[in-house]
This record gives C-alpha cells, structure tokens and sequence, in this order.
C-alpha cells in the first residue's frame, strides 16, 4: 500500500480484485448467497453458522466487498465505525435472515481499506465481532478490525531481532507552575550508533502513553527500526502523558484544546503549550546535546490540532511538525494565522484517512495553507479510520520526512 499521495478518486477508480474469498467454507459469493437464501426459507441455521464459523475471521471478504454476520437476539442489529462516524446508520443495520436470529450487513471498501467496528445491539450494547480474533485497542477500549485483501500491515511497528533497543525510561513526574500539578513524562533515548549527529534531534509526543502503548501507537519500536534502518538519524523523544492517575483523569481535552469550547476563537493563553517550551523542554534538553533546528512535535486529532498551533505560535522552537489525523473543523484562525505569519515551521507532515470524515477536511485544509506558504509539507492519505492501527502505520513515513532528510 502506497502510504503517500493517495487520493480518494484513485482509489474509487481501482479496479476491484477478482476471485473468490480468502480460503474457507464458502468459495465465492455466490455460494455465500445461495446458503443465506436457505436460511430465509426456514432451512438450518445451525449446519449454517457452522460454516460461517470455520471461516475464521468475519468479514468473510470478496473482492472489494466484505460481508458481515451475526447471531443476536436483539431486535435489532447494527455495525458501526468511522464509515457511519461511530452513529446509528440505517445503512449499517444489520438485514435479518428469515425469521431466524442471523443478521447480515454487506459493504464495499476502497482497496487496502483497515477500519476499527464494533456491533451495536439495540438498545446499545455494544460489543467486539465474536467471529473476528483481530482487534485494536482505543481510546475506548478494544475494536473489531477489517482487513480488506490488498492491506498491509506495517513492518515498521514489528520489533525484530537484533534491531538495537532505545532505552525507554520510567515516568518522571514534573511540576509545572504553569498548569499548577505534575504531568508524566518518560523519555526515549536511540541506542549508541557509530556517526550519529554531534549535536541530536529531539521529539515532543503527546498523548504519551498512547503513543508509547504497545497495543496502540508502539512508538518506540517504529524509532528503534528507523534509527537502525538509518531512516532517521538517533533522536531523543519526549512522551508527555496527559493521564492523572491520582484521580483518574485524561486531561488531554483541557491541555491539547484550551478553547475546546468554543475553537472558534483564537487561543489566547495556552498553559500545556507554555509548559511545554517553557518548563519541560529546557529540563530535559539540558542533559543532551540538542539540535534545535531538528526539534519536532507529534500529536494526533487534537494533539494534530496542538501540533498545528505550536507551530504557529512557537516556529523558531518546534520548526517540525508531524500532525496526524488534525481536529479544529472550527478553526478558520488556525488557517488565517497560518497565511498572516511571518515566521512558520520548516517541515510539515500531515496525514488523515480517507473514512474520517470532517478530520480529513481539516488535514486538506492544512495542507493548502501551509503548501500557499511555501513550507515543505508532505501529506498522506490512507484508507483508513480514527484509529491507532491508522497512526502507527503513518509515523514512520512522516517522521522519516522531518528527520531523515536535511
């Protein structure tokens, strides 16, 4: 799968594949069918499930179109995901079979498609696909995964032998007068290599322990294969977690976003954004040998959106930005504050995908101002969701784009 410069009208404009389904009990859809169609004239469902079951996996997958099903019941049965923007969708509600309890839902994808599912049985329950063994942890704990014939899932997140291992440290809690409490921090720093940089690179992550998780973003393992690839030279990065587990609290809304409730106006203070430039970074920079020119920051959706106003507000300090999957759809002063100023981020890597709706409106948006700027912007769009398999995927190209060039 091509991870840059895709676009939505190449994809819709690729051919389906051709041929029957991934090895199982139903070689081609038509015999799918023709099995369904039996069951809603009352014949067995059981010797049915029973096939449906030594499938493997769910969807069961022809071509481009992947098929759905599920016994409950419930009255009703949904699918939902970023396709129906994780609401209640009559396009996704499931089709009973008959009088029986199977319910079915079909949909086409674009080529390469991977999407985070859940199954909503009304009233909303909502539960992982029991025929589906592949999962992805979120923000709201595990997904169902499909998988259309022509992904591929990185190798840049695989921790393979004999690759060097950065050291990973233990959370450090730092206090910020700035925000008055402590914030966690861990810091990564690459494996010793021969001809690295005299003076090192540096990255700023938010959402740190999702980023670092590995069920989730794995970061440190897509450092360790690009620094021993030579992807990128050996940088330090900084994950900043926004979790208080004093009290049990994300505070990433109030951090990454000061003015969520109202982002149409201007952020006038940003306390997080202060920390961050003020507090944390000259601690930890004073115990490594830093380049500022090749000082980044990574973030998603509204970590995106605070990447995207760090550099805006603070260019000279984080000339690199690497914005994934960006919210701020009601922000036009990031855009114009984007166009008005005089001093603006050296590199730009911005990514969406192409199921995420008003998230890749936002990506679309940046890119076009920063690209009217002259900034080196590299943009990626994939067929994908809202979703850490999403952002794992798309790390290693965009900060092999800020770091491993000059």
């Amino acid at each position: 799968m091509t991870l840059h410069a895709l676009s939505l009208a190449a994809l819709l404009a690729s051919p389906p594949a051709a041929g029957p389904a991934s090895p199982g009990p139903f070689a081609s859809l038509a015999e799918l069918d023709s099995a369904m169609a039996e069951v809603e004239r009352g014949a067995d469902v059981e010797a049915f499930w029973a096939r449906v079951k030594a499938a493997g996996a769910m969807p069961l997958c022809f071509g481009d179109l992947a098929v759905f099903l599920h016994r409950s019941k419930a009255d009703r049965v949904e699918w939902r995901s970023d396709f129906t923007e994780w609401q209640s969708s009559p396009e996704a509600t499931g089709r009973r079979l008959g009088e029986s309890d199977v319910f079915t839902f079909r949909r086409t994808f674009l080529p390469g498609t991977r999407l985070d599912y859940k199954i909503v049985e009304v009233t909303n329950r909502w539960i992982v696909d029991p025929l589906n063994p592949n999962q992805q942890l979120g923000g709201f704990g595990p997904n169902s995964v499909v998988e259309m014939p022509g992904f591929t899932a990185p190798a840049s997140i695989e921790r393979r032998p004999g690759v060097p291992r950065g050291t990973f440290g233990p959370a450090e809690l730092v206090e910020s007068r700035k925000l008055g409490y402590g914030v966690n921090v861990r810091v990564y720093v690459p494996a010793p290599r021969r001809g690295a940089p005299s003076r090192t690179p540096i990255l700023y992550v938010t959402d740190g322990s999702d980023y670092w998780h590995e069920e989730m973003g794995r970061l440190t393992a897509t450092l360790d294969n690009l620094i021993a690839e030579g992807r990128i030279p050996p940088l330090v990065a900084v994950f900043v977690d926004p979790w208080d587990p004093k009290h049990e609290v994300n505070r990433r809304e109030k951090e990454l976003a000061p003015n969520g409730d109202d982002p149409s106006r201007p952020i006038e203070s940003c306390p997080f954004c202060e920390f961050l430039v003020e507090e944390l970074a000259p601690r930890v920079e004073a115990r490594y040998r830093i380049d500022p020119s090749r000082r980044g920051i990574l973030g998603t959706s509204l970590g995106g959106y605070n990447a995207a106003f760090m550099g805006l507000r603070y260019p000279k300090h984080f000339p690199l930005l690497a914005i994934q999957s960006p919210a701020g759809r009601r922000s036009p002063w990031l855009f114009e504050g984007i166009g008005a100023a005089k001093v603006l981020p050296a590199r730009v890597a911005i990514d969406a995908g192409l199921y995420e709706d008003w998230f890749l409106g936002v990506a679309r948006s940046l890119r076009e101002a920063y690209e009217k700027r002259g900034v080196k912007v590299r943009h990626l769009e994939v067929p994908d969701g809202h979703s850490w398999g999403h952002w794992r995927a798309t790390a290693a190209p965009m900060l092999e784009f800020l770091y491993g060039e000059r």
